[in-house]
């Protein structure tokens, strides 16, 4: 029973994984291949994509704050 449990969250967790890269990772940093010119500092995208990244982040998080919330 403890292993089936198991299972079920680990495929849960890989399609998270596979959404969140879809919708979140993957966009974010096309869009900052696009705002930042190539020849800046990686250093730079870097930091411009984990602002981005942060912001989507807490936005997506929110709803899931508000139902934990009234939960406890």
């Amino acid at each position: 029973m403890y292993n089936a449990a198991v299972l079920v969250l680990k495929k849960l967790r890989d399609s998270h994984i596979v959404i969140v890269t879809r919708y979140i990772i993957t966009p974010t940093a096309r869009a900052i291949r696009a705002e930042v010119p190539a020849q800046e500092d990686w250093i730079m995208r870097v930091w411009v994509w984990k602002r981005s990244l942060e912001q989507k982040l807490k936005a997506a998080c929110q709803p899931l704050a508000v139902l934990t919330s009234r939960v406890s």
